[in-house]
């Protein structure tokens, strides 16, 4: 069975692993049964164990506190009808480039919208994390990519990346030896022009040499789709890929919630409802397996 690894993005520190992987796992599970390729071969529907959750949540973990003053729905509620100005000021505070080389917040601006993007800014500048593994350098980026190369395996084909996660498994796809077939983006933010593209140029040219101009390089996949939701204000501020990236990219649009319920809009698992999104999944299990089969009878 060809195997889907997921790389999660940022805000996950609520979930465990164990838990994350659970819901996701059974979320992407029943969208594949309930689709006409699911029902025609129930067997051909990945188990729950073939599907890997690259976790680092804990990474950026902080000490729990005596008293929570709201829930996370109630907070989410009462900001709602700000997430549309945190966008407006997230390209702003990108336009200006106001976090420094850890990652931290310069400027008001970048105060205001760090609580959203603070995780990406300290990946992308491989600042400090609360909780690195001693085995490998402490930087966030080298900790997070630790995570996803030990998630990577030989049998992988199918590697799904959600938000921020879309950015760890882009770099990972072109670090790290690999027989992936399909890479699927969703509510990526990897376009986001100073915050996350020109630091990323940068450390690819660092690592591997690739130029700081033009076109970031293709991640050594069959096939790479992007799913984006007109009402995902997450993924900020460029949602179609194809045109800055590679031209081979897919770029497909869903329809789905609203921009007063951006956690609700955001979350994978909403994607997980999409047909579109279940069969580009599918379409990869199904390559991954005709090209396993002609390699066998090569």
């Amino acid at each position: 069975m060809a195997k889907i690894v997921i790389a999660h993005g940022m805000r996950m520190q609520h979930y465990s692993k164990a838990a994350l992987q659970a819901k996701w796992s059974a979320a992407l599970r029943a969208g594949l049964k309930s689709t006409d390729w699911g029902r025609a071969d129930p067997g051909r529907v990945p188990r729950a164990q073939d599907i890997e959750v690259v976790y680092w949540a804990d990474l950026f973990q902080k000490p729990p506190r005596a008293l929570e003053p709201v829930t996370k729905d109630v907070a989410d509620k009462l900001l709602a009808p700000y997430y549309g100005l945190w966008r407006g000021a997230v390209r702003l505070a990108d336009h200006l480039s106001f976090w420094d080389e850890h990652g931290a917040p310069r400027g008001p601006v970048a105060h205001a919208v760090n609580p959203i993007v603070y995780q990406s800014a300290i990946y992308m500048r491989n600042g400090r994390v609360t909780r690195p593994d001693p085995a490998f350098d402490p930087g966030a980026f080298f900790q997070v990519q630790a995570r996803f190369r030990a998630a990577l395996k030989a049998d992988t084909r199918v590697v799904i990346g959600h938000s921020l996660g879309s950015v760890v498994a882009y770099e990972g796809l072109l670090l790290h030896p690999h027989a992936v077939e399909s890479f699927i983006t969703v509510g990526s933010p990897i376009a986001t022009r100073r915050l996350i593209l020109q630091p990323l140029r940068e450390r690819l040219h660092r690592l591997i040499g690739t130029p700081l101009e033009g076109p970031p390089p293709w991640p050594c996949v069959a096939h790479w789709s992007n799913f984006y939701a007109s009402a995902d204000v997450w993924s900020v501020p460029v949602k179609r890929l194809a045109p800055i990236f590679d031209r081979r990219i897919v770029d497909v649009e869903v329809k789905q919630g609203n921009p007063h319920r951006a956690v609700e809009t955001h979350k994978l698992t909403t994607y997980f409802r999409q047909p579109a999104l279940l069969a580009e999944i599918a379409r990869g299990l199904d390559a991954s397996a005709g090209n396993q089969l002609l390699r066998a009878l090569a």
